[in-house]
């Protein structure tokens, strides 16, 4: 099995990474649908605006708090440096919306391209997979290749599932999990009912 972290290939990916996965405890049938490049860029950058909203608004709050404690104090050349650094913030908010939604448009269409084509269906049972018209139990899947998005702070690293692609015989598809309606439950399902396998 392939393994890729955050759009790279990773040489190896040691059992103590993989027990960092994580994954939704699904354990019942999940259906869905592939998605039109419009509609899923549209979920991306909601998603992007409330990440960087939430950024933006703590930050917000911590100057707010610090300049209001300056004043209390006396201290009024702390304004000017306060806003300052606000616009430093705001201007590295801005330069990372952009950046982002640039690489999301470069990517998409080979994304879009590895899909069925928008409105497919997606189910997934204790049967089997069926995306399209492709369609095999699970003993038939194997993992060729998974994507993982790994997220960092101070209290550790984990990781999610945000591609597979799997092959059968005379079969080979993708999940994505951006890309399909309810995309991140089958993905994380499909890697949970496979990975024993792959």
């Amino acid at each position: 099995m392939r393994v890729m972290i955050n759009n790279q290939s990773v040489p190896a990916f040691t059992p103590e990474q993989e027990r960092l996965i994580r994954v939704a405890d699904h354990t019942g049938p999940l259906s869905g649908s592939v998605l039109t490049a419009a509609e899923a860029t549209a979920r991306y950058l909601r998603r992007l605006y409330w990440v960087f909203g939430i950024v933006g608004s703590v930050a917000a709050v911590l100057l707010a708090g610090f300049g209001w404690i300056a004043a209390a104090k006396g201290f009024g050349v702390v304004i000017p440096i306060e806003l300052l650094v606000a616009a430093a913030i705001t201007a590295a908010i801005a330069w990372a919306i952009r950046w982002s939604r640039r690489i999301w448009r470069e990517r998409l269409g080979a994304r879009v391209a590895a899909l069925p084509p928008a409105g497919a269906p997606v189910t997934l049972d204790d049967a089997g997979l069926w995306v399209g018209g492709v369609s095999a139990p699970w003993p038939s899947w194997r993992i060729e290749t998974v994507e993982l998005f790994q997220i960092s702070d101070e209290h550790g690293t984990i990781y999610l599932v945000k591609r597979l692609w799997l092959t059968a015989p005379g079969a080979r598809l993708t999940l994505d999990s951006e890309l399909i309606r309810n995309g991140r439950a089958i993905a994380d399902q499909a890697y949970h009912r496979l990975r024993p396998l792959g």
